[in-house]
């Protein structure tokens, strides 16, 4: 029994998938209501209840559904991607979890519950990472927390993959736990090697793959053949390890530019006898990569939106016996300036260059500079040189937010100095420079002013804030000194209806005259 998520609705749906060995001849519900079986799928319409399948052997299974003693629990994998198969409990890892509209969960919903083919039920989505002390509902019977069954054992190399560790060297070893009478391996893939039954405590999983190579999917069963839990693993022989700028890649890698930006990133991945292991056969995206001997390079690119991949780049290695998909998620620093949660300039890798009077005016105006950082690290430090006092979280309410406005009574912005002033983050014991708030002394471009990018003209909300405007007003034009003929020279965008003048607006319009 596995569920899925519809594209066009967004509802899940649960889904009795059929085996070609299954020979079955009628699927009914608990009315007698015969369900139809296409390609091996039967979709069930109603979500409570017992289904009953009758095979052409005459012999006969009942399937439970949902009912008020326990939900349906489905194992996902990495982020709920793709299907979920159905398991006896929750252990370690993603998981969906289908039950009754009525039902109450406790805790912190982290991600919203939605809707399902079955309107009286709802999916919601669980993390567990082993631990006994997790969300769950009023009634703490309804949910069956076990302990991690499934053990995966061997060397393998890190990447950001969502399709399980990537095993190289020796094959895996699967850990025989109490209650599992049965494993099963087979290939992830559409027309793949259906995979073999086996009892763990009698074979090995390199007696069951023999020379295969790949991406695998791994089931295990109790004695009643039932799915406690399952996953997915990856095997390449000759991958050694993978290397970004040089060093090994791992989860506490972190790419922080120098004052000129993010420069091209090297990813190489080094086989036992140092090549790459297997064929480099595709790299994803192409535009942003090229290949140089065994070194793929990957050019720093700008992100849109608030796109957290913007930097990932997947491979393909083939080797003799099959492939693998290697996906790193280039853990790249990007930082911008916005206002009222509306981006002002695009995301960044050298540092904003503005002066005091620039920042104060920026923090008056409710400012932030927005982080960009991969989702493993956590936080970081924030400040003016070497003054880091301020600590950030970067994932869930602050969303890698820093409010200028914190900053307006440091002696850095307060007096009036006559060197220049960077605004530091360190994070993982790094360096990186944010913003450089230049002397008094010096004339220096704001940040929203950029030889490759429009002036933004600002508009004052109902409620006293700032918005992005259409254009500049006329009476602004004038103002700066400049006419309608110079704005369309310079691609200044005009609002024709607006009359009213704003001085931020006119001294966006004199610097960049200036400049």
């Amino acid at each position: 029994m596995v569920c899925r998520q519809l594209f066009e609705s967004r509802r899940w749906e649960v889904v009795l998938s059929a085996e070609d060995e299954c020979r079955i001849k009628k699927i009914t519900y608990a009315d007698d209501t015969e369900l139809k079986l296409r390609n091996g799928e039967c979709r069930l319409p109603l979500l409570g209840g017992r289904l009953t399948v009758v095979y052409e052997d005459k012999t006969t299974s009942k399937l439970s559904l949902c009912d008020d003693k326990a939900p349906l629990i489905f194992k996902m994998r990495k982020y709920w991607e793709g299907d979920g198969r159905r398991v006896k409990g929750i252990a370690k890892g993603h998981y969906i979890v289908i039950a009754p509209e009525t039902w109450k969960r406790t805790g912190v919903t982290r991600v919203e519950p939605q809707l399902c083919t079955d309107e009286h039920f709802l999916a919601h989505y669980f993390f567990s990472d082993g631990d006994k002390d997790i969300d769950r509902f009023r009634d703490q019977s309804k949910i069956v927390l076990t302990q991690s069954v499934l053990q995966l054992k061997g060397e393998s190399v890190f990447d950001d993959s969502g399709d399980g560790n990537l095993f190289v060297g020796k094959t895996p070893t699967l850990t025989p736990q109490g209650g599992i009478s049965w494993a099963c391996v087979g290939e992830e893939a559409k027309n793949g090697w259906k995979g073999s039954s086996f009892r763990p405590e009698e074979r090995e999983i390199s007696d069951v793959l023999k020379d295969r190579q790949g991406r695998f999917f791994v089931r295990v069963y109790d004695n009643n053949v039932e799915l406690v839990d399952s996953g997915q693993f990856r095997y390449l022989r000759d991958i050694e390890e993978i290397r970004v700028n040089g060093h090994p890649y791992a989860e506490n890698t972190l790419l922080l530019p120098p004052p000129t930006g993010h420069p091209p990133t090297e990813v190489r991945l080094i086989g036992v006898d140092g090549g790459t292991g297997g064929t480099i056969r595709s790299v994803t995206p192409t535009k942003e990569t090229s290949t140089r001997g065994d070194t793929i390079v990957v050019e720093p690119r700008p992100i849109l939106g608030t796109s957290t991949r913007g930097d990932r780049v997947s491979c393909t290695i083939e080797s003799d016996t099959g492939s693998v998909d290697v996906v790193l998620d280039l853990p790249r620093a990007w930082w911008r300036m916005e206002l009222d949660e509306i981006a002002d300039c695009k995301w960044r890798d050298k540092p904003l260059v503005m002066t005091r009077q620039e920042f104060r005016e920026h923090a008056f105006d409710g400012a932030v500079i927005r982080l960009r950082l991969p989702q493993r690290i956590k936080s970081a430090r924030f400040g003016f040189d070497r003054q880091l006092d301020k600590e950030l979280t970067l994932w869930g309410k602050n969303d890698g937010r820093i409010l200028l406005s914190e900053f307006e009574d440091y002696t850095q912005i307060r007096e009036h100095l006559n060197e220049d002033a960077p605004f530091n983050m360190e994070c993982n014991g790094e360096k990186l420079t944010l913003i450089w708030i230049a002397a008094d002394v010096t004339v220096t471009v704001g940040y929203s002013v950029s030889s490759d990018e429009k002036p933004c003209a600002r508009v004052k909300t109902p409620g006293g804030g700032w918005r992005r405007g259409r254009g500049f007003s006329y009476g602004e034009l004038g103002a700066a000194g400049g006419t309608v003929g110079g704005a369309i020279c310079r691609s200044v965008p005009i609002d024709r209806r607006r009359q009213t003048i704003h001085l931020v607006n006119v001294e966006t319009l004199s610097r960049l005259y200036d400049a």
